[in-house]
């Protein structure tokens, strides 16, 4: 019987294989080869080689659905939760490469696409959600589209496995910042207008209170006035 840790083996095997020749083109011998095993030995484990897909698509799509949940439901700040989101997407990317790369470029022509969509479905509703609250907050310009928005945040992370090589001169960290301040940069209200902005509220709160001054001024001298007219008033009926 088979030792129950070689599944582990076995998946990451799959994974390796079906983002080196494509799942259509990948065997189960080559499989089995990459893990010391025969063939026939895979059978303890699975019944078709779409039990394999299934495996390795589940682990980085549960992965990044849960952690993206967590995300969205803190309390950081909209551009905090959207820099944690790019980090997490990518993350995902780095640390299980073939993984990540696998469910991108074969679950659409698999026959488990339908079955997947849903936690596609899930985790891009996750994204557009903290899009759309930043637009709510004032981080997002006002014309921001929360679902054109997310989708671009997730199509930039996703296309990195097609032309980044993580090992390459560009590191994780860098392409982590580059994306996150690409992103932000297209949606946020520009610092500068949050500044000119932030300056005219000063202004107005300035002027208010300066009219409130003097409405006060004018109400006392007011009161004054009134004072000394009801005096003179006494002196004259007194004469």
């Amino acid at each position: 019987m088979a030792r129950p840790n070689r599944w582990e083996d076995v998946v990451a095997s799959a994974a390796k294989v079906f983002r080196q020749r494509g799942f259509a083109q990948a065997t189960l011998e080559e499989i089995a080869d990459n893990v010391g095993m025969l063939k026939g030995s895979l059978y303890n484990y699975i019944s078709t080689k779409e039990d394999l897909l299934t495996a390795v698509i589940r682990i980085p799509t549960e992965r990044i659905v849960r952690e993206a949940g967590v995300i969205a439901a803190s309390d950081e700040t909209s551009e905090q939760k959207v820099r944690a989101l790019i980090t997490l997407h990518i993350g995902v990317i780095i640390d299980i490469y073939d993984f990540a790369a696998v469910y991108l470029h074969e679950i659409a022509m698999s026959n488990l696409a339908e079955d997947w969509h849903e936690r596609d479905r899930e985790y891009i509703r996750l994204v557009e959600g903290v899009m759309a609250a930043a637009v709510v907050d004032g981080t997002f310009r006002s014309t921001v589209d929360p679902h054109v928005a997310a989708m671009a945040m997730i199509g930039a992370c996703n296309w990195l496995t097609k032309w980044w090589n993580p090992e390459g001169p560009i590191g994780g960290a860098a392409m982590i910042q580059q994306i996150s301040d690409t992103v932000l940069g297209g949606l946020c209200v520009p610092r500068r207008l949050k500044t000119e902005d932030a300056k005219r509220l000063e202004d107005c709160e300035r002027e208010n209170a300066t009219l409130k001054r003097l409405l006060v001024d004018a109400e006392l001298e007011k009161a004054a006035l009134k004072e000394i007219a009801g005096e003179r008033a006494m002196n004259d009926s007194g004469h």
